[in-house]
């Protein structure tokens, strides 16, 4: 008798290995903004970003938006370099 595959955990409208992945990616992001502003003196642009972990820029900017949400970071709007960061990793 053929059964149909286990139901994989959702976390809203990701699976939770998809949600893990994203999770990893927002977190290489944070660490680059981190390491980039700590050798430059000031934060990386969203070009920046997206060139040194390989991602679109809109892909970069949904990121940059969860860290916002996760209390990581404050952006200025209307600045290239206006990422704050809050929380140290």
């Amino acid at each position: 008798m053929l059964t149909s595959p286990p139901k994989r955990k959702r976390t809203g409208n990701l699976t939770f290995r998809t949600a893990r992945k994203t999770q990893e990616m927002t977190d290489r992001i944070f660490r680059f903004i981190v390491a980039f502003q700590a050798q430059h003196g000031y934060p990386p642009t969203v070009t920046e970003i997206g060139a040194a972990v390989y991602m679109s820029r809109s892909g970069v900017v949904r990121h940059l938006d969860r860290l916002v949400q996760q209390g990581k970071i404050i952006r200025e709007p209307g600045k290239a370099r206006g990422i704050t960061i809050l929380m140290p990793p």
